[in-house]
């Protein structure tokens, strides 16, 4: 089985999914493909993907799949679907090529390797960031719109957050729109300031 059977899986289970048929030769128009052993090929598959024992996985985070035999020009080909990965379990890519040079994604029918960007996206999508509640240096309640604060408090007066509290820092305080030193927190900036 060619090794870049594993590069379209990992573009697939790390895109869209998909679909890749195994005996079929595109060089020659997607004849059927000589000497194809289907039963072999299927073994290699599954123990590539880890489900013929650790020692033999190919892939990281590698993708839940289905497999079917299908009848093409008489013979049989291996028809698989890659099932895209949660986001929790991207990006799949090669083990012996690392996340960096072994991490894929599919563009129309080509599959090219994942940016640093992106792998740093998916490795960190479910790590909740606290940079919107980071204070602006330099900033204070003069940078905030007095309307849009106003209209803020007011809609959250009710609240449990408010509750018994008049001095208007302390609400916004408790609002998270300002930090305990005085200064505005990144959401809160970006929300309420009068000059985002």
């Amino acid at each position: 089985m060619s090794s870049d059977v594993w590069e379209s899986v990992s573009a697939f289970a790390n895109t869209f999914g998909g679909l890749i048929l195994l005996g079929l030769d595109e060089r020659r128009g997607f004849a059927l493909a000589e000497r194809f052993d289907l039963d072999k090929v299927r073994d290699q598959f599954i123990e590539g993907m880890g489900d013929g024992g650790v020692s033999g996985s190919r892939l990281g985070n590698p993708p839940r799949y289905v497999m079917d035999r299908v009848e093409v020009d008489g013979g049989q080909v291996l028809a698989i679907r890659i099932i895209e990965n949660e986001i929790g379990f991207k990006p799949c890519y090669i083990l012996a090529k690392g996340v960096e040079a072994g991490s894929y994604k599919r563009v129309d029918d080509k599959d090219l390797r994942l940016t640093h960007m992106e792998i740093y996206e998916y490795r960190n999508a479910l790590i909740p960031s606290r940079a919107d509640s980071m204070p602006v240096p330099e900033s204070g309640v003069d940078d905030l719109d007095g309307e849009l604060t106003d209209a803020l408090i007011g809609r959250k007066l009710t609240s449990k957050a408010l509750a018994g509290v008049t001095d208007r820092a302390a609400r916004l305080e408790r609002l998270n729109v300002l930090a305990s030193d005085g200064r505005v927190r990144l959401a809160g900036l970006l929300a309420l300031g009068q000059y985002p």
